[in-house]
Protein backbone atom coordinates (compact mmCIF):
# COMPACT_ATOMS: atom_id res chain seq x y z
CA UNK A 1 0.00 0.00 0.00
CA UNK A 2 1.77 3.48 -0.97
CA UNK A 3 1.87 6.00 1.59
CA UNK A 4 0.21 8.98 1.54
CA UNK A 5 2.39 12.01 0.67
CA UNK A 6 0.55 14.82 0.94
CA UNK A 7 -1.90 15.91 3.73
CA UNK A 8 -4.17 19.48 3.04
CA UNK A 9 -6.53 20.27 1.19
CA UNK A 10 -6.32 20.31 -2.70
CA UNK A 11 -7.17 22.10 -5.48
CA UNK A 12 -7.59 20.74 -9.34
CA UNK A 13 -7.46 22.34 -12.19
CA UNK A 14 -7.38 20.93 -15.45
CA UNK A 15 -5.25 22.34 -18.67
CA UNK A 16 -6.47 22.69 -21.81
CA UNK A 17 -3.76 20.25 -22.98
CA UNK A 18 -6.20 17.31 -20.75
CA UNK A 19 -3.59 16.72 -17.99
CA UNK A 20 -4.07 18.38 -14.10
CA UNK A 21 -2.23 20.27 -11.38
CA UNK A 22 -3.07 19.71 -8.20
CA UNK A 23 -2.35 21.79 -5.50
CA UNK A 24 -1.94 20.68 -1.51
CA UNK A 25 -2.49 23.88 0.98
CA UNK A 26 -3.57 24.02 4.42
CA UNK A 27 -6.40 25.63 4.29
CA UNK A 28 -8.83 26.97 1.87
CA UNK A 29 -10.17 30.36 2.70
CA UNK A 30 -13.26 32.27 0.99
CA UNK A 31 -12.70 29.55 -1.96
CA UNK A 32 -8.83 30.79 -1.97
CA UNK A 33 -5.77 27.98 -1.54
CA UNK A 34 -3.73 29.36 1.64
CA UNK A 35 -0.01 28.07 2.19
CA UNK A 36 0.22 25.85 -0.79
CA UNK A 37 3.14 23.49 -0.01
CA UNK A 38 3.20 21.11 -2.74
CA UNK A 39 2.01 20.75 -6.63
CA UNK A 40 1.79 18.11 -8.79
CA UNK A 41 2.52 19.68 -12.35
CA UNK A 42 1.53 17.56 -15.60
CA UNK A 43 -0.76 14.65 -13.79
CA UNK A 44 -2.68 12.65 -16.65
CA UNK A 45 -4.78 10.37 -14.66
CA UNK A 46 -6.47 11.64 -10.80
CA UNK A 47 -8.87 9.51 -9.09
CA UNK A 48 -10.87 10.49 -6.34
CA UNK A 49 -11.72 8.04 -3.76
CA UNK A 50 -14.59 7.86 -2.52
CA UNK A 51 -16.38 10.93 -0.16
CA UNK A 52 -13.97 13.29 -2.10
CA UNK A 53 -16.38 16.25 -2.25
CA UNK A 54 -15.22 18.95 -4.69
CA UNK A 55 -16.35 22.92 -5.12
CA UNK A 56 -16.08 24.73 -7.63
CA UNK A 57 -13.69 27.65 -7.34
CA UNK A 58 -13.24 30.71 -9.42
CA UNK A 59 -10.33 28.98 -11.14
CA UNK A 60 -10.14 25.66 -9.66
CA UNK A 61 -12.22 22.58 -7.75
CA UNK A 62 -11.00 22.40 -4.57
CA UNK A 63 -11.77 19.82 -1.66
CA UNK A 64 -13.83 21.56 1.83
CA UNK A 65 -11.96 18.89 3.61
CA UNK A 66 -8.31 17.46 4.26
CA UNK A 67 -7.46 14.90 1.78
CA UNK A 68 -4.31 12.75 1.03
CA UNK A 69 -2.87 12.50 -2.06
CA UNK A 70 -0.21 10.24 -3.41
CA UNK A 71 0.95 8.34 -6.65
CA UNK A 72 1.06 5.16 -7.57
CA UNK A 73 1.16 3.14 -10.45
CA UNK A 74 1.05 6.16 -12.87
CA UNK A 75 -2.25 7.60 -10.93
CA UNK A 76 -2.61 10.88 -8.41
CA UNK A 77 -4.74 9.58 -5.57
CA UNK A 78 -7.16 11.91 -3.41
CA UNK A 79 -8.41 10.22 -0.67
CA UNK A 80 -10.25 10.71 2.63
CA UNK A 81 -7.66 10.14 5.32
CA UNK A 82 -7.42 6.78 6.71
CA UNK A 83 -9.08 7.30 10.11
CA UNK A 84 -7.43 3.80 11.15
CA UNK A 85 -4.14 5.51 12.15
CA UNK A 86 -5.62 8.31 14.36
CA UNK A 87 -4.76 11.73 12.55
CA UNK A 88 -6.97 14.23 12.68
CA UNK A 89 -9.19 15.10 9.67
CA UNK A 90 -9.88 18.42 10.47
Amino acid sequence: MPFPTDRGFAALNTKPDGTTTVMISTSVQAGELVNVFAKHVGVDNVRLGPGVRLRQGAAYRYTDQVVEVFGSEGVLHVRLPDTRFGLPTA
